[in-house]
């Protein structure tokens, strides 16, 4: 070889130094030189490895496989320094415009200073973090703002140049086939390739894709100033300032051509959110708003619009739920590709959400987010019908139209929404979108929105800063069959204004203060408490169908033997709904049960429900169940996949094996998408950092921890009944082996739930369990008392709770096999098949009337954790701030039962009436009362949490089940039934007064707000007596100032009117009564009665003379006596 190109080889080329290294002579150097560029081994044959006959091959890259025999020549010690010296001179350089993906070798090394210890942000699909990039190793991006980065490790200060980047890691899971996987990753890594074409400044550029191990990553600018979500959150007062407003204008110009640019070249976002809007503020003025989260994009080819792509089904998976239109829904099934429109309908949505932020505020926009929790759209009401914007967002634009005033800007953009962006229909030629009927494209959205921020910066009169409050809209009822992935429960009333007669002032952003503008009273219908105790069973189709997109429908399909097809001449000509006869003679189904499987399983669901049936009974029916006329559900009808029919469900006849994978892949499913749609089940950073005082980890060994020694976890909390074990038999943390079971703890010595917890903590993917008996020290009271003051944070801050209802202790476990159902096959009315099976969707049985939820302390459990996984003997529950969901793969509703599901407990109850928040601390406190404890003096502390919570929320005080602001009402409770109430012995120090229902033992109701206590109808006597909160220590001393009163009644209609607390005599003569609330005049009212506390006199512990309740009573006023005297009652 030429001497000159020998040179100009070493010059160039990076093998030279790893060569060095090898400690060759200098002519063996040349030598092992000339073999290399014999062989073509320069720096694109690095990384190389070394084969079993010692020849060299490439590990990545053009040269991969390639064979380098010269260097079977090398000593072991020169291939060892070869191997090791390698690795530092192939660091990648990222960024070039030539290469976007590098795959790395194993041992590759990354050119990261430092990284975060966890992600910043996490989805189904991948999670972001943020790290410190060499400056060196970026070429190609002049927009990155560089900084000097310090190392923490060295001795001496040295500044590096460097980036902050984001790395965003594709999550592999099991629920998503390892095909499937791969073409998505194929796709996102070809889409971000593509992505880099284009131009917009409001366009996140990518910078590289890397593939090292099993990592897909992909590299991007950090987005330093968050997304627009946390920019309306933590700037509400930018929202009042001019330049402020103009910037943000200018922002959204600036998406809305970023839109033009992607629909111009035939690219539609579909996942278009205020998260996926990055705020990039180094380098800017204020900022710069980019549209991030390319990869899932769909690419078409040039001139490839929608009309022409009718045969093409679209297989990105569709955006964020809030913010689809309504043609995703409409097309379900049909293989019809997504419009760009679709990308147009969100931005409408968001551009909706900014208006309320700009002449509200942030909670503002909270309540209109909560009156749309759905969708900004509903199905229709009937076949046939178009779909409709959803009634509270015409309501919300209907007030926003009135109050703006007429040529300004905020009216302007809100004319733009309403008249272009949300509306329903699309049409299948993009290019005709102009069109009045339907929604606009980008392109026509584009200039108006310019035109209105160039006349804000223009005309100071035209950009007025306002400042509205948001009103008290009631929420009309919507379906709520189009459920979506977990959809929430049908949505609940909003706040009506409270009361002049609040004695504090309220914040605005939990009771508004604001009537509802009266040209509007017409069509808002005005709230009143509908707080009930009636289950709804409510279809989840989309949740199913999603969930069995991933698993595969063929896992649930009916295999023949599992199906009974035996029918009777009546049922096998029920070809059409409804199945059975309304008025069905139970004999008459008797006597056909015998030949026909399908009046057998009516007959089966009677037996089932325990219902006695009579001569007759009324059935209603519909698409999904058959039921007793004003009575549950018997029969739940399922379908297969398809075009569902209106009203149909799509679930699980056949539920899958417990701790199967399709099992766990549910219950992750659940979690999944609670974790990306629930906004009201998240916790802050912040909050998550906080832990318990010792955790059970369950890797592949089991050992106690204490946290003080891990990073931040995620935990699983178990609620289960101790049961009555004895000492040998139960499995704790004693003094005595607490340092053995931190060594290590047999899976086999745990009693069966514990075992089971494990179980479902793994299947869930999570690595640490608190379980009470091996998390709290059981012979050391002062960790005792340490830790159960902790109760509210430990299941608070869990990442969900386990709730073991079907285990009565702890030797039972609750991962056990169900009876499969018996599934009849209709007859068929359509191509989808329809099965019937009993229904077993009873949450109020399975876990309201559970062994676990008759334990004292569980309530506070339940109502604390913001989600819970119930494991019922019948089926798994799932409950979140979103609602009930049924292993069946239906939904349950229950307003009063959705106080303790609320995953931000109380706040629930705020959107509702005043009368409303009351029942449902009434409905908490009755439930409480009826609960079991192993020691009685329990009572009074046991539900401390949830009234610390209760006050909290309501911005008022509490003590001894008592509100300041219901201290009235609450003191007018009685006992349940016949069974006499015992006081409790309290332990020494506490005091309980006796007006408290937590001072004695036994279930206790209310009275009853329809009949004896009607809310508005009453007037509280506050002369009468004295609110002990509102005097100096006059609650810590636990007595209150009541003015006494003779009641005139003989012993017997005392006896007949009184509710007395016990069965223990009283001397007539020796009650007297306080007069809590009168009824109110009006409306000829004629039996006006006052409603008193009944007190009698005693001795207390230090055998003071003092006043105490024995009960309460509804009097006529003639029978109290008009003098009396003021008394001390304790």
């Amino acid at each position: 070889m030429p001497e000159d190109k020998l040179n100009n080889f070493v010059t160039q080329s990076r093998v030279e130094s790893v060569l060095n290294p090898a400690k060759f002579d200098s002519s063996e150097s040349v030598h092992q030189l000339k073999w290399c560029k014999d062989e073509n081994l320069d720096d694109s044959s690095l990384p190389i490895k070394f084969n079993d006959d010692g020849d060299g091959e490439s590990l990545q890259g053009p040269c991969k496989a390639r064979r380098y025999t010269w260097l079977r020549a090398f000593t072991r010690n020169q291939r060892r320094l070869f191997l090791g010296h390698q690795w530092s001179l192939t660091i990648p350089v990222f960024g070039t415009k030539e290469k976007f993906r590098f795959e790395l070798a194993p041992l590759q090394p990354l050119p990261f200073l430092e990284e975060a210890s966890g992600p910043e942000a996490n989805g189904f699909f991948g999670e972001v973090s943020w790290a410190v990039i060499h400056a060196s190793h970026i070429v190609g991006h002049p927009e990155l703002p560089k900084i000097q980065w310090k190392s923490k490790k060295l001795n001496r200060q040295v500044d590096i140049p460097a980036y902050e980047i984001a790395i965003k890691r594709l999550k592999k899971s099991e629920q998503v086939p390892e095909i499937q996987w791969e073409q998505l990753v194929n796709k996102e890594r070809e889409n971000l390739n593509r992505a880099r074409e284009l131009e917009s400044p409001h366009l996140i550029k990518p910078i590289a894709a890397y593939e090292r191990k099993s990592d897909r990553c992909f590299i991007f600018r950090w987005a330093d100033g968050g997304n627009l979500g946390d920019y309306w959150k933590k700037h509400e007062a930018e929202a009042r300032q001019r330049e402020s407003v103009l910037w943000l204008l200018g922002q959204f110009v600036g998406i809305c051509s970023a839109l033009q640019v992607l629909h111009d070249r035939n690219v539609r976002h579909g996942d278009l959110k205020p998260e996926n809007m990055l705020l990039f503020k180094s380098g800017y003025n204020r900022g710069c708003l980019q549209i991030a989260d390319l990869g899932l994009t769909t690419f078409y080819e040039k001139g490839e619009h929608t009309n022409v792509r009718l045969g093409k089904h679209t297989n990105t998976p569709s955006g964020t739920r809030r913010y689809k239109p309504p043609e995703v829904e409409e097309q379900r099934g049909e293989g019809q590709p997504r419009s760009r429109q679709y990308d147009v309908w969100s931005f409408g949505c968001i551009l909706l959400e900014l208006l309320v932020w700009l002449v509200c505020d942030y909670s503002a926009l909270e309540q209109f987010r909560k009156g749309t929790s759905g969708y900004f759209w509903r199905e229709p009401k009937a076949d046939g019908k178009p779909y409709e914007v959803h009634k509270y967002v015409v309501l919300v634009m209907g007030w926003l139209d009135q109050q703006l005033e007429a040529g300004s800007a905020y009216k302007d953009i809100l004319r733009l929404i309403r008249g272009k962006l949300l509306i329903v229909p699309v049409s299948s030629d993009y290019e005709k979108a102009s069109v009045k009927e339907y929604r606009h494209k980008a392109s026509e959205i584009h200039p108006i929105l310019q035109d209105i921020y160039e006349r804000s910066q223009d005309r100071e009169g035209y950009l007025k800063m306002s400042k509205l409050t948001y009103p008290s809209f009631a929420q009309a009822k919507e379906s709520a069959k189009i459920g979506g992935n977990l959809a929430p429960p049908e949505q609940r009333d909003l706040p009506k204004p409270i009361p002049e007669r609040r004695p504090a002032p309220t914040p605005v952003d939990e009771f508004p203060a604001e009537q509802p503008p009266e040209n509007l009273t017409d069509i808002i219908p005005q709230q009143s408490s509908r707080l009930n105790d009636d289950w709804t069973s409510v279809s989840d189709n989309d949740f199913a169908a999603d969930f069995f997109g991933k698993v595969g429908w063929d896992l649930a399909r009916l295999i023949s033997r599992a199906v009974t097809t035996r029918l009777c001449g009546s049922c096998n000509s029920s070809n059409s709904q409804p199945i059975f006869e309304r008025f069905c003679e139970v004999a008459f189904l008797q006597a056909r049960a015998q030949h026909c499987d399908l009046c057998s399983l009516l007959q089966e669901a009677l037996e089932y429900k325990g219902i006695k049936a009579p001569t007759t009974i009324e059935l209603r029916q519909d698409a999904a169940h058959v039921g007793l006329k004003g009575g549950p559900n018997l029969l739940s009808l399922y379908c297969e996949p398809g075009k569902i029919p209106d009203g149909a469900q799509f679930g699980l006849p056949i539920l899958f094996g417990q701790a199967s994978p399709e099992f766990f892949a549910l219950l992750k499913e659940w979690v999944r998408v609670c974790d990306s749609d629930h906004e009201t089940c998240h916790r802050k950073e912040k909050d998550t950092q906080s832990k318990p005082t010792r955790l059970i980890e369950i890797g592949q060994q089991l050992r106690l921890v204490e946290t003080a020694n891990i990073r931040s976890c995620q935990y699983v909390a178990l609620s289960h009944c101790w049961g009555p074990l004895g000492e040998n038999e139960k499995f704790c943390t004693y003094k005595r082996n607490i340092e053995q079971l931190k060594a290590g703890i047999d899976f086999e010595a745990l009693p069966p739930t514990f075992q089971d917890a494990v179980t479902a903590a793994r299947g869930l993917g999570i690595d640490y369990i608190w379980i009470d008996s091996l998390c709290i020290i059981q012979d050391d009271d002062d960790d005792w008392q340490c830790e159960s003051a902790k109760m509210e944070l430990v299941f608070s801050m869990a990442y969900c709770t386990i709730g073991a209802s079907s285990a009565e202790s702890s030797l039972d476990g609750f991962l056990h096999e169900r009876t499969p159902r018996t599934v009849i096959k209709l007859p068929a009315t359509s191509a989808q098949a329809t099965y019937a099976c009993v229904d077993i969707d009873d949450f109020h049985t399975d876990v309201e009337l559970s062994a676990l939820n008759s334990r004292g302390w569980v309530l506070q459990e339940r109502a604390l954790s913001r989600r819970t996984i119930f494991f019922t003997s019948t089926q798994v529950y799932w409950e979140c701030g979103a609602g009930i969901h049924c292993e069946t793969l239906t939904r349950l509703e229950n307003s009063k039962v959705a106080l303790l599901g609320d995953a931000n407990f109380p706040k629930a109850a705020v959107y509702h009436y005043r009368d409303g928040r009351q029942l449902l601390i009434q409905d908490l406190y009755e439930r409480y009362s009826g609960l079991a404890f192993t020691k009685p003096a329990d009572r009074s502390v046991a539900i401390l949490g949830l009234q610390e919570r209760l006050a909290r929320t309501f911005r008022t005080r509490a003590a001894y089940g008592l509100f300041e602001e219901y201290f009235a009402r609450g003191l007018l409770w009685k006992r349940r039934d016949i069974t006499r109430m015992k006081r409790i012995d309290q332990p020494l120090g506490r005091r309980v007064p006796s007006w408290s229902s937590l001072s004695i033992e036994g279930g206790i109701q209310y009275m009853d707000a329809t009949t004896e206590l009607r809310f508005k109808q009453i007037d509280w006597a506050v002369d009468d007596f004295q609110n002990p909160f509102s005097v100096v220590d006059g609650i810590e001393s636990a007595s209150f100032l009541g003015f006494a009163r003779r009641i005139n009644l003989s012993k017997y209609d005392m006896l007949v009117t009184i509710a007395f607390d016990d069965n223990e005599e009283f001397a007539v003569e020796e009650l007297r009564c306080v007069v809590i609330g009168r009824d109110k005049m009006g409306d000829g009212k004629s039996d006006l009665k006052l409603h008193v506390l009944v007190i009698h006199q005693s001795r207390n512990a230090l055998r003071d003379l003092v006043y105490e309740r024995v009960g309460v009573a509804s009097l006529e006023p003639a029978v109290i006596e008009n003098e009396g005297s003021w008394v001390n009652i304790c």
